[in-house]
């Protein structure tokens, strides 16, 4: 592919994936095809992110199956975006194990935080709890790094 780009319903017909055709989000359920190539992985992994970004899990999983060949940086997101699939779509056990797959991703303690929540909805406390401590370490973290990340900005006192 020509460069994945990570989007968010807010913005995504800024994309500019050439083996992508974006609609307006009232036709991305009703026109099956939003990619060219229907081998380009990574286009498929933008349309199904779209679609899982708007909510719309049915339309977004067969994208999502045409991942194969991935580059290996976009695996783990590409397991996280399966997994909320397979969550929202009452499937458990199938998205416990893409959340499982997709941890070495999870910088902000997010994916934890959801695999957390599956434990507790199957009954499995000790594991739930176990999910639910690493995210909050992990999202200490993230915000630690942030938090030296905006110390370290230069502040311009020349326009107070």
């Amino acid at each position: 592919g020509a460069g994945y780009q990570r989007v968010h319903a807010l913005d995504y017909r800024r994309c500019d994936h050439p083996g992508l055709e974006l609609r307006e989000p009232s036709h991305l359920g009703r026109e099956r095809e939003m990619v060219d190539d229907p081998g380009d992985a990574e286009a498929n992994l933008l349309a199904g992110e779209i679609n899982v970004q708007l909510n719309h899990f049915a339309e977004a999983e067969p994208y999502l199956s045409k991942c194969q060949n991935l580059q290996p940086e976009f695996v783990p997101h590409l397991h996280a975006l399966l997994g909320q699939v397979y969550a929202e779509t009452d499937r458990i056990p199938a998205a416990v194990t893409e959340y499982k797959q997709a941890l070495l991703g999870d910088e902000d303690g997010s994916i934890h935080f959801m695999l957390a929540r599956l434990y507790r909805k199957a009954g499995d406390k000790d594991a739930a709890d176990k999910a639910f401590k690493e995210s909050r370490t992990l999202r200490q973290k993230w915000d630690d790094r942030a938090r030296m990340e905006l110390e370290q900005i230069p502040t311009d006192t020349s326009r107070q």
